[in-house]
Protein backbone atom coordinates (compact mmCIF):
# COMPACT_ATOMS: atom_id res chain seq x y z
CA UNK A 1 0.00 0.00 0.00
CA UNK A 2 1.38 3.22 -1.15
CA UNK A 3 2.54 5.73 1.87
CA UNK A 4 3.01 9.44 1.68
CA UNK A 5 4.76 11.84 4.32
CA UNK A 6 2.27 14.27 6.10
CA UNK A 7 3.34 18.05 5.73
CA UNK A 8 2.76 19.02 8.66
CA UNK A 9 4.58 16.29 11.24
CA UNK A 10 6.17 14.23 8.62
CA UNK A 11 4.81 11.22 9.85
CA UNK A 12 4.04 8.25 7.37
CA UNK A 13 0.09 7.81 6.28
CA UNK A 14 -1.50 5.82 3.84
CA UNK A 15 -2.72 7.35 0.38
CA UNK A 16 -5.79 6.06 0.76
CA UNK A 17 -6.40 8.53 3.85
CA UNK A 18 -7.30 12.31 3.78
CA UNK A 19 -6.21 12.80 7.65
CA UNK A 20 -2.70 12.09 9.05
CA UNK A 21 -3.33 9.33 11.93
CA UNK A 22 -0.26 10.58 13.36
CA UNK A 23 -1.32 14.46 14.11
CA UNK A 24 -4.83 14.64 12.58
CA UNK A 25 -3.93 17.10 9.84
CA UNK A 26 -6.28 16.91 6.93
CA UNK A 27 -4.63 16.00 3.40
CA UNK A 28 -6.24 16.92 0.15
CA UNK A 29 -5.41 15.48 -3.02
CA UNK A 30 -3.01 17.85 -4.84
CA UNK A 31 -0.61 17.27 -1.51
CA UNK A 32 -0.96 13.35 -1.71
CA UNK A 33 -0.34 13.29 -5.40
CA UNK A 34 2.35 15.97 -4.87
CA UNK A 35 3.99 14.28 -1.75
CA UNK A 36 3.63 11.31 -3.44
CA UNK A 37 5.59 12.16 -6.73
CA UNK A 38 7.50 14.14 -5.05
CA UNK A 39 11.10 12.58 -4.70
CA UNK A 40 11.62 14.61 -1.31
CA UNK A 41 8.69 12.37 0.07
CA UNK A 42 10.91 9.87 -0.25
CA UNK A 43 13.15 11.75 2.97
CA UNK A 44 12.21 12.19 6.16
CA UNK A 45 11.11 15.73 7.05
CA UNK A 46 12.35 17.94 10.11
CA UNK A 47 9.15 19.06 12.97
CA UNK A 48 8.94 22.37 13.25
CA UNK A 49 8.85 22.11 16.78
CA UNK A 50 12.62 20.71 16.72
CA UNK A 51 13.34 23.15 14.19
CA UNK A 52 12.38 25.85 16.74
CA UNK A 53 14.63 24.41 19.75
CA UNK A 54 17.50 24.45 17.40
CA UNK A 55 17.31 27.97 16.83
CA UNK A 56 16.36 29.18 20.33
CA UNK A 57 19.85 26.98 21.41
CA UNK A 58 21.48 28.90 19.32
CA UNK A 59 20.08 31.89 19.95
CA UNK A 60 21.00 31.46 23.64
CA UNK A 61 24.67 30.09 22.99
CA UNK A 62 25.77 33.54 20.67
CA UNK A 63 23.86 35.70 23.83
CA UNK A 64 25.66 33.63 26.26
CA UNK A 65 28.99 34.34 24.71
CA UNK A 66 28.16 37.83 23.94
CA UNK A 67 28.10 38.10 27.98
CA UNK A 68 30.59 36.08 28.50
CA UNK A 69 33.53 38.39 26.69
CA UNK A 70 31.69 41.31 26.69
CA UNK A 71 31.15 41.56 30.71
CA UNK A 72 34.35 39.27 31.82
CA UNK A 73 32.04 36.60 33.35
CA UNK A 74 35.11 34.49 33.83
CA UNK A 75 36.72 37.01 36.12
CA UNK A 76 33.38 36.58 37.97
CA UNK A 77 33.23 33.04 38.50
CA UNK A 78 37.10 32.95 39.32
CA UNK A 79 36.76 36.10 41.39
CA UNK A 80 33.90 33.31 43.13
CA UNK A 81 36.62 30.42 43.54
CA UNK A 82 39.27 32.40 45.06
CA UNK A 83 36.86 33.62 47.57
CA UNK A 84 35.48 30.26 48.46
CA UNK A 85 39.00 29.29 49.00
CA UNK A 86 39.81 31.96 51.42
CA UNK A 87 42.33 34.21 49.02
CA UNK A 88 39.97 37.55 49.63
CA UNK A 89 42.57 39.43 47.83
CA UNK A 90 42.50 37.88 44.68
CA UNK A 91 39.04 37.75 44.62
CA UNK A 92 38.23 41.44 44.79
CA UNK A 93 41.16 41.91 42.18
CA UNK A 94 38.91 39.64 40.12
CA UNK A 95 35.28 40.97 40.92
CA UNK A 96 36.79 44.66 40.34
CA UNK A 97 37.97 43.71 36.72
CA UNK A 98 34.90 42.08 35.89
CA UNK A 99 31.66 44.19 34.77
CA UNK A 100 29.33 41.74 35.79
CA UNK A 101 25.89 43.57 37.04
CA UNK A 102 25.56 41.12 39.65
CA UNK A 103 29.64 42.13 41.21
CA UNK A 104 29.15 44.98 43.42
CA UNK A 105 27.33 42.74 46.20
CA UNK A 106 29.93 39.90 45.96
CA UNK A 107 33.16 42.45 46.12
CA UNK A 108 31.40 44.08 49.23
CA UNK A 109 30.92 40.87 50.93
CA UNK A 110 34.41 39.76 50.13
CA UNK A 111 35.62 42.94 51.09
CA UNK A 112 34.27 42.46 55.15
CA UNK A 113 35.73 39.15 54.82
CA UNK A 114 39.52 40.65 53.88
CA UNK A 115 38.61 42.57 56.55
CA UNK A 116 38.02 40.29 59.17
CA UNK A 117 40.97 38.21 58.54
CA UNK A 118 43.22 41.43 58.58
CA UNK A 119 41.98 41.78 62.02
CA UNK A 120 42.07 38.13 62.63
CA UNK A 121 46.06 38.43 61.38
CA UNK A 122 46.84 41.88 63.72
CA UNK A 123 45.66 39.60 67.05
CA UNK A 124 47.70 36.61 65.51
CA UNK A 125 50.59 39.41 65.20
CA UNK A 126 51.05 38.35 61.45
CA UNK A 127 51.59 41.63 60.49
CA UNK A 128 52.77 40.51 56.53
CA UNK A 129 49.73 38.88 55.98
CA UNK A 130 47.32 41.85 58.14
CA UNK A 131 49.12 44.08 55.71
CA UNK A 132 48.68 42.64 52.46
CA UNK A 133 45.67 42.45 53.15
CA UNK A 134 44.93 45.92 54.08
CA UNK A 135 46.44 47.52 51.47
CA UNK A 136 44.20 49.52 49.24
CA UNK A 137 41.41 48.29 51.37
CA UNK A 138 39.18 51.40 52.16
CA UNK A 139 37.58 51.36 54.77
CA UNK A 140 36.88 53.27 57.84
CA UNK A 141 40.05 52.36 59.96
CA UNK A 142 41.84 50.53 57.15
CA UNK A 143 44.40 53.02 56.91
CA UNK A 144 45.58 53.52 60.62
CA UNK A 145 45.67 49.57 60.75
CA UNK A 146 48.02 49.85 58.27
CA UNK A 147 49.82 52.50 59.99
CA UNK A 148 49.77 49.94 63.24
CA UNK A 149 50.93 46.68 60.96
CA UNK A 150 53.96 48.91 59.34
CA UNK A 151 55.08 50.06 62.38
CA UNK A 152 54.56 46.61 64.27
CA UNK A 153 56.43 44.83 61.45
CA UNK A 154 59.35 47.32 61.59
CA UNK A 155 59.75 47.05 65.09
CA UNK A 156 59.60 42.70 65.02
CA UNK A 157 62.42 43.08 62.41
CA UNK A 158 64.48 45.11 64.77
CA UNK A 159 65.54 45.35 67.93
CA UNK A 160 62.31 47.03 69.40
CA UNK A 161 60.29 44.22 70.43
CA UNK A 162 63.11 42.39 71.97
CA UNK A 163 64.34 45.24 74.14
CA UNK A 164 60.47 45.66 75.20
CA UNK A 165 60.39 42.43 76.84
CA UNK A 166 64.32 42.39 78.20
CA UNK A 167 63.26 45.78 79.85
CA UNK A 168 59.91 44.40 81.86
CA UNK A 169 61.83 41.15 82.59
CA UNK A 170 65.16 43.50 84.34
CA UNK A 171 62.63 45.48 86.05
CA UNK A 172 60.39 42.95 87.82
CA UNK A 173 64.13 40.82 88.65
CA UNK A 174 65.39 44.29 90.37
CA UNK A 175 62.57 44.58 92.37
CA UNK A 176 62.66 40.54 93.06
CA UNK A 177 66.17 41.41 94.50
CA UNK A 178 65.32 44.31 96.41
CA UNK A 179 62.56 41.88 98.39
CA UNK A 180 65.57 39.44 98.91
CA UNK A 181 67.13 39.38 102.42
CA UNK A 182 70.53 39.92 101.64
CA UNK A 183 71.88 42.26 98.51
CA UNK A 184 74.19 44.66 97.14
CA UNK A 185 73.36 48.15 95.07
CA UNK A 186 75.64 46.26 92.68
CA UNK A 187 73.72 43.26 92.38
CA UNK A 188 70.76 46.23 91.57
CA UNK A 189 72.42 47.46 88.37
CA UNK A 190 73.99 43.93 87.55
CA UNK A 191 70.30 42.29 87.30
CA UNK A 192 69.28 45.03 84.51
CA UNK A 193 72.52 45.81 82.67
CA UNK A 194 73.43 41.98 81.96
CA UNK A 195 69.87 42.21 80.36
CA UNK A 196 69.77 45.65 78.43
CA UNK A 197 74.00 46.54 77.55
CA UNK A 198 73.67 44.62 74.20
CA UNK A 199 71.15 47.09 73.28
CA UNK A 200 73.05 50.10 73.16
CA UNK A 201 74.22 49.76 69.54
CA UNK A 202 71.00 47.99 68.83
CA UNK A 203 68.87 49.01 65.68
CA UNK A 204 65.53 50.06 66.60
CA UNK A 205 62.45 50.71 63.96
CA UNK A 206 60.69 53.09 66.63
CA UNK A 207 63.18 55.71 67.20
CA UNK A 208 61.22 57.19 69.94
CA UNK A 209 61.89 53.86 71.61
CA UNK A 210 65.22 54.00 70.83
CA UNK A 211 65.69 57.34 72.08
CA UNK A 212 64.13 56.29 75.65
CA UNK A 213 66.39 52.93 75.70
CA UNK A 214 69.11 54.99 75.67
CA UNK A 215 67.91 57.25 78.25
CA UNK A 216 67.31 54.25 80.55
CA UNK A 217 70.87 53.20 80.28
CA UNK A 218 72.17 56.37 81.28
CA UNK A 219 70.80 56.25 83.92
CA UNK A 220 71.81 52.75 84.78
CA UNK A 221 75.14 54.46 84.00
CA UNK A 222 74.89 56.69 86.54
CA UNK A 223 74.05 54.04 89.10
CA UNK A 224 76.73 52.37 88.13
CA UNK A 225 79.50 54.71 88.28
CA UNK A 226 77.94 56.08 91.76
CA UNK A 227 79.32 52.83 92.90
CA UNK A 228 82.50 53.89 92.44
CA UNK A 229 82.36 57.20 94.36
CA UNK A 230 82.33 58.47 97.92
CA UNK A 231 80.36 60.33 100.49
CA UNK A 232 77.82 62.88 98.61
CA UNK A 233 79.32 62.55 95.35
CA UNK A 234 77.98 58.90 95.12
CA UNK A 235 74.77 60.11 96.96
CA UNK A 236 73.55 62.78 94.07
CA UNK A 237 75.04 60.16 91.01
CA UNK A 238 72.58 57.29 92.22
CA UNK A 239 69.81 59.83 93.11
CA UNK A 240 70.40 60.97 89.69
CA UNK A 241 70.00 57.36 88.09
CA UNK A 242 67.04 56.75 90.62
CA UNK A 243 64.94 59.68 89.07
CA UNK A 244 65.90 59.32 85.12
CA UNK A 245 64.65 55.61 85.11
CA UNK A 246 61.43 56.12 87.44
CA UNK A 247 60.47 58.78 84.35
CA UNK A 248 61.61 56.69 82.01
CA UNK A 249 60.32 53.29 83.33
CA UNK A 250 56.59 55.85 84.06
CA UNK A 251 57.15 56.81 80.20
CA UNK A 252 57.64 53.13 78.30
CA UNK A 253 55.34 51.77 80.65
CA UNK A 254 52.77 54.51 79.39
CA UNK A 255 53.29 54.07 75.47
CA UNK A 256 53.95 50.42 74.77
CA UNK A 257 51.75 49.08 77.50
CA UNK A 258 53.98 47.51 79.70
CA UNK A 259 53.41 45.16 82.52
CA UNK A 260 50.01 44.48 81.12
CA UNK A 261 49.57 41.45 83.64
CA UNK A 262 50.73 43.43 86.96
CA UNK A 263 48.11 47.01 86.35
CA UNK A 264 49.16 48.41 89.67
CA UNK A 265 52.79 47.87 89.21
CA UNK A 266 53.90 50.83 87.91
CA UNK A 267 51.51 53.39 90.46
CA UNK A 268 52.89 51.28 93.30
CA UNK A 269 56.52 51.43 92.45
CA UNK A 270 57.65 54.12 90.78
CA UNK A 271 54.15 57.27 89.72
CA UNK A 272 53.76 57.18 93.15
CA UNK A 273 57.46 58.40 94.16
CA UNK A 274 58.40 60.28 91.07
CA UNK A 275 57.50 63.68 92.86
CA UNK A 276 59.51 62.76 96.07
CA UNK A 277 62.65 61.12 94.76
CA UNK A 278 62.87 64.31 92.22
CA UNK A 279 62.49 66.53 95.87
CA UNK A 280 64.80 64.50 97.21
CA UNK A 281 67.66 64.90 94.64
CA UNK A 282 66.97 68.76 94.74
CA UNK A 283 67.52 68.71 98.28
CA UNK A 284 70.59 66.95 97.92
CA UNK A 285 71.63 69.00 95.13
CA UNK A 286 71.18 72.14 97.67
CA UNK A 287 72.82 70.77 100.48
CA UNK A 288 76.20 69.76 98.10
CA UNK A 289 76.21 73.84 96.79
CA UNK A 290 75.69 74.80 100.77
CA UNK A 291 78.40 72.67 102.04
CA UNK A 292 81.25 73.26 99.16
CA UNK A 293 80.45 77.13 100.07
CA UNK A 294 80.67 76.44 104.42
CA UNK A 295 83.15 73.49 104.54
CA UNK A 296 86.45 74.55 102.78
CA UNK A 297 90.05 74.83 103.40
CA UNK A 298 89.40 78.95 103.98
CA UNK A 299 86.81 78.17 106.85
CA UNK A 300 88.25 75.96 109.37
CA UNK A 301 90.16 77.73 112.26
CA UNK A 302 92.71 75.69 114.74
CA UNK A 303 90.93 76.31 118.60
CA UNK A 304 93.69 74.57 120.05
CA UNK A 305 96.42 71.86 119.66
CA UNK A 306 94.03 69.05 119.37
CA UNK A 307 90.88 70.61 117.94
CA UNK A 308 89.74 72.70 114.58
CA UNK A 309 86.20 74.15 114.50
CA UNK A 310 83.89 75.19 111.21
CA UNK A 311 80.98 77.34 112.33
CA UNK A 312 77.86 75.85 109.71
CA UNK A 313 74.21 77.42 109.11
CA UNK A 314 72.03 75.31 107.39
CA UNK A 315 71.21 77.70 104.27
CA UNK A 316 69.64 74.61 102.22
CA UNK A 317 66.23 75.12 102.49
CA UNK A 318 65.43 71.92 104.05
CA UNK A 319 65.75 70.00 107.81
CA UNK A 320 69.22 68.21 107.78
CA UNK A 321 67.70 64.68 109.86
CA UNK A 322 71.40 63.55 109.62
CA UNK A 323 75.00 65.07 108.51
CA UNK A 324 78.45 62.97 108.59
CA UNK A 325 81.51 65.53 107.48
CA UNK A 326 84.66 63.86 106.86
CA UNK A 327 88.13 65.92 106.85
CA UNK A 328 91.70 64.94 105.82
CA UNK A 329 94.10 66.95 107.12
CA UNK A 330 98.09 67.57 105.62
CA UNK A 331 101.58 69.53 106.75
CA UNK A 332 103.39 71.61 104.72
CA UNK A 333 104.75 69.31 102.69
CA UNK A 334 101.24 67.97 101.49
CA UNK A 335 101.67 64.84 103.10
CA UNK A 336 98.42 63.35 104.77
CA UNK A 337 99.05 63.64 108.38
CA UNK A 338 95.64 62.30 109.38
CA UNK A 339 91.57 62.37 109.28
CA UNK A 340 88.64 62.94 111.64
CA UNK A 341 85.07 63.50 111.39
CA UNK A 342 82.14 65.46 112.66
CA UNK A 343 78.33 64.53 113.16
CA UNK A 344 75.00 66.69 113.50
CA UNK A 345 71.76 65.82 113.50
CA UNK A 346 67.75 67.56 113.05
CA UNK A 347 69.53 71.19 111.88
CA UNK A 348 66.27 73.14 111.17
CA UNK A 349 66.80 75.61 108.16
CA UNK A 350 68.10 78.44 109.31
CA UNK A 351 70.18 76.63 112.25
CA UNK A 352 73.52 77.05 113.13
CA UNK A 353 75.70 74.84 114.47
CA UNK A 354 79.67 74.17 115.32
CA UNK A 355 81.33 71.27 113.91
CA UNK A 356 84.29 70.36 115.78
CA UNK A 357 87.19 68.07 114.44
CA UNK A 358 89.34 66.48 116.94
CA UNK A 359 92.87 65.90 115.63
CA UNK A 360 96.26 64.43 116.94
CA UNK A 361 98.03 67.89 116.80
CA UNK A 362 96.61 70.76 114.63
CA UNK A 363 99.82 72.85 114.68
CA UNK A 364 101.00 70.69 112.38
CA UNK A 365 97.87 70.96 109.64
CA UNK A 366 98.53 73.33 107.12
CA UNK A 367 95.66 71.92 104.61
CA UNK A 368 92.25 70.41 105.16
CA UNK A 369 89.71 68.75 102.17
CA UNK A 370 86.61 67.69 103.50
CA UNK A 371 83.98 65.66 102.21
CA UNK A 372 80.38 64.88 103.60
CA UNK A 373 77.11 62.72 103.71
CA UNK A 374 73.83 64.19 104.38
CA UNK A 375 69.78 62.85 104.71
CA UNK A 376 67.73 66.12 103.99
CA UNK A 377 64.09 65.84 105.03
CA UNK A 378 61.35 66.07 102.26
CA UNK A 379 58.24 67.89 103.72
Amino acid sequence: MPVITCPECGGKVSTTTDVCIHCGYKLNNEEITTTQDSPSAKRKSIPRWLSVAGIALVSLIVVASVLYFAFDVNDYILGIKASNTGDYKLAVQLYEKTRVPLKEERLEETKQLMYNKATDMIKAENWNVALDLLTGLNYTDSEELVAVCTKNKGMSENADFEFLAAFQEAIYRRIEITESNSFTYSDLVGAETSRLDKFRDASFYDKDLQKLALEYLAGLDKQENALKKNHSEYQILWQEGIVERYQTIITLAEKYNLFQDKPSFIQENYTSSISENEEYLKALKSAERDFKKQFSNSTWKRDNGYQISIPYTNNTGYTLEQASIFVFYYDKNGTRIGDTSCYFENLKKGQTTVCEFYVSNSRNIQRCEFYWEFVPHID
